[in-house]
């Protein structure tokens, strides 16, 4: 059953409360894909903007879903990087 609801998910349509346009999951999963590699591969001394940029992608992945109001809240958190 829940690998029917999976795959009803990828088979839609999303909304991108961003651009205000239709996206496929497909379209969504590989750009998001791309980008966190982008982040990866950087391999950088600078670990901790590395999470941050990585944080700020999953939260524009997430605000596209729209979830506007978990990201104002997750905001609110100090943020720690050792």
């Amino acid at each position: 059953m829940e690998d029917n609801k999976i795959k009803q998910f990828e088979e839609s349509k999303t909304y991108n409360y961003k651009t205000q346009k239709e996206i496929t999951f497909d379209q969504m999963k590989t750009y998001f894909l791309q980008q966190m590699q982008e982040i990866v591969d950087k391999d950088g001394d600078d670990e901790e903007q590395e999470h941050i940029d990585a944080d700020q992608l999953l939260c524009d992945l997430l605000e596209i879903l729209g979830f506007e109001e978990l990201i104002k809240l997750y905001h609110k958190i100090d943020k720690w990087y050792a």
